[in-house]
């Protein structure tokens, strides 16, 4: 009686299936396992053994193909973990399949060309709704700072911004543009330079200015650096009645206090931690659930296509603009 009232509560769950079984599919698999409305009905790679190894950890169905995942497995929700190249094709080949998820779930970066951008952008999304996970936008960290900044909180006057991130323009800086945009509303592409290989050949840093729509004029700089010896990965936010510093997930605000001599300075006030990764992608796969369920179909606006395109723009134009 146990196992059949088991079988039906597992069938009564949203069904996931990954595509590609590398490290970012750990995380995306623990999350659909640990959800209680969704199950991991299967799993494909292009890699047979690597495929069947992950789907024997997970207890769960391994697959040839991305058709045979879509066609027997028939999820509700997609995530691709493939190698950043091949998400646009394989997102392509998903929402045009026949049994198509409700939605589906592209790790970031959403693509690495202008070309795949522009085919991307033609997909039709009746049937099937694209998300990116740029997982910080589900962060309750992030958030708090988001409303920080919108109330006024440190001022209604942006100074400046600099952002310090390693490893690679595609691997790291994207974190950057997305916060920030998440943070400042619209950006603009204004320059980049690049400056050096870091840890991905193919993936150069660059020095990269940005203006800000909402806070014009304002100088916003990313500057990549080596990842030898800090791993730095770094924000400061300036306003005129206080400073946000981000430090991995380490966050401090600084408010605007008199000194001794009745001269503003800024003082440090309060530190909190952001989210962990996990923590934010099981609010988003709960977030998927609830739009699965009949909930209001904006709770995934901010991290749709259409935000998702916009950081992807600013990443290729300051690869384009070399």
């Amino acid at each position: 009686m146990e196992a059949i009232s088991a079988h039906i509560m597992e069938n009564s769950k949203f069904k996931c299936g990954i595509i590609g079984t590398g490290s970012f599919a750990e995380v995306h698999s623990q999350a659909a396992e640990e959800n209680s409305a969704t199950v991991l009905s299967g799993v494909c790679d292009i890699d047979p053994q690597r495929s069947g190894d992950f789907a024997y950890k997970w207890n769960t169905k391994a697959f040839g193909s991305v058709n045979e995942l879509l066609s027997e497995a028939v999820p509700d929700i997609v995530a691709i973990c493939s190698p950043d190249e091949t998400h646009a094709d394989i997102a392509k080949e998903v929402i045009e399949h026949t049994n198509a998820p409700r939605v589906l779930v592209i790790e970031k970066p959403l693509c690495t060309s202008t070309e795949q951008l522009e085919m991307l952008s033609q997909l039709p999304q009746d049937r099937t709704r694209i998300i990116v996970d740029h997982s910080r936008r589900f962060n309750s960290a992030h958030q708090r700072l988001k409303k920080m900044i919108e109330d006024n909180e440190l001022g209604t006057e942006l100074i400046s911004v600099n952002w310090q991130y390693y490893a690679g323009w595609f691997h790291t800086g994207i974190h950057a543009i997305d916060t920030l945009r998440m943070l400042l509303g619209d950006l603009s592409f204004v320059y980049s330079k690049k400056t050096q290989v870091d840890r991905f050949p193919e993936d150069p840093l660059f020095d990269v200015e940005l203006q800000s729509e909402k806070f014009p004029g304002v100088r916003i700089n990313l500057e990549g650096i080596p990842e030898k010896p800090y791993m730095i990965f770094e924000c400061v936010l300036l306003f005129n009645k206080g400073r946000i510093r981000i430090h991995w997930d380490d966050i401090f605000i600084d408010r605007e206090k008199l000194d001794r001599a009745k001269r503003p300075a800024l003082w440090f006030d309060e530190n909190f931690k952001a989210d962990s990764i996990h923590k934010a992608l099981d609010t988003m796969y709960s977030a998927c659930t609830e739009y699965l369920n009949g909930g209001d179909p904006e709770i995934l606006n901010q991290v749709n296509f259409e935000e998702a395109r916009k950081t992807t723009e600013i990443l290729l134009a300051a690869i384009e603009a070399q």
